[in-house]
């Protein structure tokens, strides 16, 4: 390998890492990773449906703690979490057979997906702490200008020793997370007015 070859690989594994590192290393940041259970059907006939996912939350952070310094930290997550709920409620949707888009002119089909809580919070004693994350949706089906609305709501609730650890925090977090997705995945009535049944 020669001196120039040797320096651009080691430029470019540099690049790469440092935001590897950055991400790392701020305990306050969560990697959402959701993994609801789709449910497969041929309900929606290959019928293309206009999904909007919307976070109404008035700020983005999830909740607070604090460091071992005593400082007040945000917690937020690494990925905008609009994104993570339209690629698992697109899955869902795509389980039960209908076609999401994200544009379609004069759709007869909607999809409205609004995330109202998403946040996570702590109480501490003596010798134990428990996390508690909660969050909730509503989501609208709209068929032709009649609408069925569902509203889910979920806990997710965690006892341990002394602080929280960033472990404890994301699997808290996205079992919540998660819990809220599959009572979306399981509800037929949606998906059956959805597809106009």
């Amino acid at each position: 390998m020669t001196l120039r070859t040797r320096v651009i690989v080691f430029f470019c594994l540099t690049a790469t890492a440092l935001p590897l590192g950055a991400c790392s290393s701020d305990p306050g940041l969560i990697f959402l990773a959701p993994t609801p259970e789709a449910r497969v059907s041929d309900i929606g006939g290959r019928q293309k449906v206009l999904v909007e996912v919307r976070d109404m939350r008035e700020a983005p952070a999830l909740g607070q703690k604090t460091s071992a310094s005593g400082q007040i930290q945000e917690i937020r997550s690494l990925q905008e979490v609009e994104d993570v709920l339209r690629t698992q409620i697109e899955r869902g949707l795509t389980a039960r057979d209908f076609v999401p888009v994200s544009r379609m002119e004069g759709a007869t089909r909607r999809l409205d997906v609004r995330l109202e809580q998403f946040s996570y919070n702590t109480e501490s004693s003596v010798v134990s702490s428990k996390v508690i994350v909660t969050t909730a949706m509503t989501v609208v089906a709209d068929v032709n200008g009649r609408p069925y609305t569902h509203s889910y709501t979920s806990k997710s609730e965690e006892t341990v020793a002394l602080s929280p650890t960033e472990e404890t925090r994301e699997r808290a977090v996205n079992a919540a997370l998660t819990e809220l997705l599959n009572k979306f995945m399981r509800d037929d009535a949606l998906f059956e007015a959805l597809a106009g049944e």
